[in-house]
């Protein structure tokens, strides 16, 4: 995970990152190891500025923070604090969202387009697969299309949209994603069930025993 992230971030991302997701949340392992392993200076933040957005822009400037993962709706919280309060982060080099679709908002746009040097990055990945998609947005914000897509696989990653029999479908038909490669778990502790059902032969993949992992998305 920690290479992985090393590989999609600037150097001066690297510096100083927030440690804002809760520790049952997959993505605060990439915050706390991705930073520990580049080296850099890990802010950390407390349950209480996670629910106060206010105070959270304060702890970015003040501690100028330059990487950070935030759900999308605490990007959008953050950008209404920013736009409204007319708030300066200079030091804030990359955002990082996930957790719901990414919808870009006027507040969105506005705010990256007053952080002239800092890029918004659409990551995408179930908790069973951790990240496996990420998309760098325009530094314009103003060629962002409302619903960005999940972007390109990282990491060794393996993805399929298939239909009900697991099938490839045609390029603009609906199908449900499929996802393999060496960042899957190895199932859910102690539900043998229900990793079998969601946990399955990947019948394209060259190697023997691949699986992949049926997201239901």
């Amino acid at each position: 995970v920690a290479y992985r992230q090393a590989d999609l971030s600037g150097p001066r991302a690297a510096s100083r990152m927030l440690q804002y997701m809760s520790l049952s949340f997959d993505v605060s392992f990439e915050e706390i190891f991705g930073a520990l392993c580049a080296g850099a200076t890990l802010v950390l933040t407390d349950e209480e500025m996670r629910a106060d957005l206010h105070r959270l822009a304060g702890h970015l400037r003040e501690r100028r923070v330059a990487r950070v993962f935030l759900p999308y709706a605490a990007l959008q919280e953050l950008a209404s604090v920013v736009v409204e309060g007319g708030l300066a982060l200079p030091d804030l080099a990359e955002v990082y969202t996930t957790g719901e679709q990414l919808v870009v908002t006027p507040a969105l746009r506005e705010m990256f387009g007053r952080l002239t040097d800092a890029e918004l990055i659409n990551a995408y990945g179930p908790s069973e697969a951790h990240l496996c998609t990420a998309l760098r947005l325009p530094r314009d914000p103003a060629r962002w299309p409302e619903r960005p897509s999940i972007g390109r696989t990282v990491g060794g990653v393996r993805m399929y949209v298939l239909d009900a029999d697991r099938r490839p479908v045609p390029f603009g038909v609906p199908g449900e994603l499929y996802v393999g490669g060496p960042v899957l778990s190895p199932g859910y502790l102690n539900l043998p069930e229900q990793t079998r059902g969601r946990f399955l032969p990947d019948t394209y993949a060259t190697g023997p025993g691949a699986r992949f992992y049926r997201t239901g998305d």
